[in-house]
């Protein structure tokens, strides 16, 4: 799934396309909420919980209507205070993108379906293009803004399916991943979880290749495809958090 800063990336795009004014009185809280459902890979909450979507699923789902059916107090935004209703918002962008990379990205490219077979190597690519797309968003300006509007929250929002004190907690986390330099050097953690071998060898062979393996993944998924993505995620999270605050 796309990784922090991609999500950030998408949801400062969609705040400067709406201009909603429930948004701006709380971007921070926006922010938080665009990265909130990952809280659970601390929280160790099932990821349907926070993300209203089943993997196993292949049929048509919608994580936006399933979140809002099953907790429908969120769906009476008139009635919410305005950092909920911000923090709805950013949370929305994070379900829809979410969403279209499983069923545009993923599935297309490297699961079961997929000409690589959804196999070790094959999840082990996808999360080499989740990294690099973060990357690239860390190096310009405009994540060092959003940083600093999440660091102007407290994060103590009242969601019902997610703890004042859980969300509270990720907020930290989030601050700190945030703040993390375009480089490669966090890769070799993130790639040892997802090695198709067993050896020292397996490993340093990975690391080492890197920029071999990102070409291929560039080449099989390609940048056309990878910026329609980005664009068609924008465009209806947009729409969607326009409708959902009216």
């Amino acid at each position: 799934m796309p990784s922090l800063a991609s999500h950030l990336a998408g949801a400062r795009i969609v705040a400067d396309r709406l201009g909603h004014r429930a948004i701006e009185a709380s971007r921070g809280v926006f922010y938080l909420g665009a990265t909130a459902p990952d809280l659970r890979s601390i929280e160790r909450i099932p990821r349907e919980q926070t993300h209203f979507y089943i993997l196993d699923e292949l049929g048509e789902q919608d994580p936006v209507a399933r979140l809002l059916r099953a907790h429908p107090r969120l769906a009476a935004v008139d009635d919410l205070d305005v950092e909920t209703r911000a923090l709805m918002a950013g949370y929305i962008t994070h379900l829809l993108m979410d969403q279209r990379y499983i069923e545009q990205v993923y599935r297309a490219y490297f699961g079961v379906a997929s000409k690589l077979g959804g196999d070790a190597r094959a999840d082990l690519l996808d999360r080499l293009l989740q990294y690099e797309l973060d990357r690239r968003e860390r190096e310009g300006e405009a994540l060092a803004a959003v940083h600093a509007a999440m660091q102007d929250t407290s994060g103590a929002v009242d969601l019902g399916f997610v703890e004042r004190e859980q969300l509270a907690r990720w907020r930290d986390v989030a601050i700190q991943m945030a703040s993390h330099p375009p480089s490669w050097d966090r890769w070799a953690r993130t790639a040892q979880r997802h090695v198709p071998g067993e050896t020292t060898e397996d490993t340093d062979s990975l690391l080492r290749d890197v920029p071999d393996l990102l070409r291929e993944v560039l080449d099989h998924v390609t940048e056309d495809r990878l910026r329609a993505f980005m664009d068609e995620s924008i465009e209806e999270a947009t729409a969607r958090v326009k409708a959902y605050l009216g």
